[in-house]
């Protein structure tokens, strides 16, 4: 049996091969015969010389290799060149030099039906040589290949949503919200994505808490130290909706748990620069990437999401209520108004009809 699992998830992949081990160890034997290997300092002879080896008193022989997707040669591979060339990278780059890590695809045909094997990658991309190889092979039972890429802040909400259910536990569809953008979108510095794992620490922290009541905004903002950072972003939301209760309402938090007021003022410029930026491209047809590079966003949803409030004001509504907040910058630093007042006045005079 091939699986292979792959993408920035790492909590998901490691729930995925959690999963396929449990159903294979029926007979308590697999970590007995269960082989790890990293694909840094492997050859196709390692793989295969472990994977012909019967299990000892067990049904199944678990092969786990990390990375040799990536090894085999698929990020030196431009995309569109085809596969020919595709494969002929991996082969010059393997360290058999002969056909290099595409023969493994040969191989699993005929490996023992006793032996699992796994192939774990974090991101590659889809035209990988050796994983259309692979996917390609005649098995049986055909290979499992599953994908796990980030999650938006919209994915994040249904996947929360779904795991509370599962729990038995509910939830504000605010406090939904605000725990889904406590988590970061972008993915660490080894280019992988962690944020499920201590999202899944947040989750069991709530539920405990909550007990049988529903979770609140509040119970999120108490136990989740990033949901705090997010209602940044929450404060500039309810701003630019124009929801003044709302916004008085969070900016008021913000200030109670010790955030200084010009951070509160930077976020909410930031905010509307970014809705100029967004409003004044969009006006000129500006390619999309354009628009994200000189906006300051990241991906499309955040983008989608600022096109759809630039959409209600004007350029000329945008660029008042910009400079009222130079204004109000100028006032705090000259010491015309005390910081607080400043963005009190500022937030309520922003939020206003418009």
């Amino acid at each position: 049996m091939l699986a292979i699992f792959y993408g920035a998830d790492s909590f998901s992949r490691h729930e995925a091969l959690a999963g396929l081990r449990a159903q294979l160890d029926s007979d308590g034997m697999l970590a007995t015969n269960t082989t790890t290997l990293d694909a840094r300092n492997l050859t196709l002879t390692d793989v295969t010389m472990v994977c012909d080896a019967i299990p000892f008193l067990g049904a199944w022989r678990l092969v786990h290799v990390r990375g040799l997707l990536a090894r085999a040669g698929s990020e030196r591979t431009a995309g569109g060149g085809g596969r020919r060339r595709a494969r002929a990278t991996a082969a010059t780059t393997a360290p058999e030099g002969a056909a290099g890590w595409l023969e493994l695809a040969g191989y699993v045909s005929r490996m023992p039906p006793t032996t699992v094997l796994i192939l774990e990658d974090a991101e590659v991309r889809d035209t990988n040589p050796l994983l259309a190889a692979l996917q390609a092979a005649a098995v049986e039972p055909p290979a499992i290949v599953r994908s796990f890429g980030r999650m938006d802040a919209r994915a994040l909400q249904s996947w929360l949503a779904e795991r509370l259910r599962q729990r038995g536990v509910a939830i504000e569809p605010r406090a939904l919200e605000l725990l889904a953008r406590s988590m970061p979108v972008e993915p660490a510095d080894d280019g992988q994505w962690h944020a499920l794992w201590s999202l899944t620490a947040d989750i069991e922290k709530l539920s405990l808490y909550a007990g049988e009541t529903r979770i609140t905004e509040r119970d999120v903002e108490r136990l989740v130290p990033a949901a705090l950072e997010s209602r940044l972003w929450v404060l500039a939301d309810r701003v630019t909706a124009g929801n003044q209760g709302e916004a008085l309402a969070v900016l008021e938090e913000l200030l109670a748990a010790g955030r200084q007021a010009p951070v509160l003022l930077a976020t909410v410029a930031n905010r509307f620069r970014q809705l100029l930026v967004v409003r004044e491209l969009t006006e000129r047809r500006a390619p999309a990437a354009e628009v994200r590079e000189r906006s300051g966003v990241r991906t499309d949803y955040q983008l989608q999401q600022l096109q759809r409030v630039a959409r209600r004001w004007s350029l000329e509504q945008l660029e008042a209520r910009y400079l009222r907040i130079v204004a109000a910058d100028r006032d705090i630093k000259t010491g015309r108004t005390d910081e607080v007042t400043a963005v009190e006045l500022l937030v309520a005079e922003l939020t206003q009809a418009h």
